[in-house]
């Protein structure tokens, strides 16, 4: 069946559309992966990577009305995808449906004291360093695996409501990667991260965040997130 970006991708559909329409002018350029994926999808539907015709004549075009939302001036329309999309799509919703924002003001000297510390020990060893986001993301990782519940949805089956609470905790994590239009960011997630210790999350964290920069990220990376953390920069 035809691939729903949105559906299957979320805040990375953007970034999967690109590499798709890549694919369909040339198979060659994206990965393997990709590649086993979008052949699939085309042989379901009617998507097929194949030369551009020979242009044609380009037939008379009747006027489209503008939309109730339209600006009635010249101008550019652009559709919003992918994480600029679901940005504008939740603040639009915000306007009708309740939020809550709750703020902590803590104290954070012990903690910048002992990221100082363990990037001493990082860097004798040859590793780089811990940045404050690692820190802060171990942190909530252990706080969603004692209390699971948080990380509940809900959802209908049968025309009947659930709550469904996934089994493990899958971290989102937002990265600025090159992509073929240019630079976006695109949320791959870290999965079953519950049980590791900081080493062990500290690894799979900068390995997500090299292989995007490399543009090695493939489709299973963007699935199963279970939440994710908003990057204080």
């Amino acid at each position: 069946m035809p691939i729903d970006f949105e559906q299957d991708y979320g805040v990375n559909a953007g970034y999967v559309q690109d590499i798709y329409e890549q694919w369909l002018k040339d198979p060659s350029s994206v990965g393997e992966t990709w590649r086993e994926i979008f052949r699939l999808a085309a042989s379901e539907g009617d998507a097929q990577p194949a030369p551009a015709p020979a242009p044609s004549a380009p037939a008379p075009e009747e006027p489209t009305p503008a939309g109730p939302g339209v600006p009635q001036m010249e101008g550019e329309l652009e559709p919003l995808r992918g994480v600029a999309g679901k940005i504008v799509s939740n603040m639009e919703a915000s306007l009708s449906i309740p939020t809550a924002t709750s703020v902590r003001t803590i104290q954070a000297k012990i903690l910048t004291e002992n990221r100082a510390l363990l990037n001493e020990h990082l860097m004798v060893r040859a590793y780089s360093k811990a940045s404050f986001t690692h820190i802060l993301a171990f942190a909530l990782v252990k706080a969603m695996a004692e209390y699971p519940s948080v990380q509940s949805s809900y959802v209908e089956v049968d025309g009947k409501g659930h709550r469904f609470t996934p089994a493990h905790v899958n971290l989102g994590i937002a990265i600025d990667v090159p992509g073929p239009k240019g630079r976006m960011l695109v949320v791959p997630s870290l999965k079953g991260v519950e049980g590791m210790n900081f080493k062990d999350f500290y690894g799979v964290y900068d390995d997500a965040v090299q292989r995007g920069r490399e543009g090695k990220l493939t489709a299973d990376d963007f699935k199963g997130t279970s939440f994710t953390l908003t990057n204080p920069g």
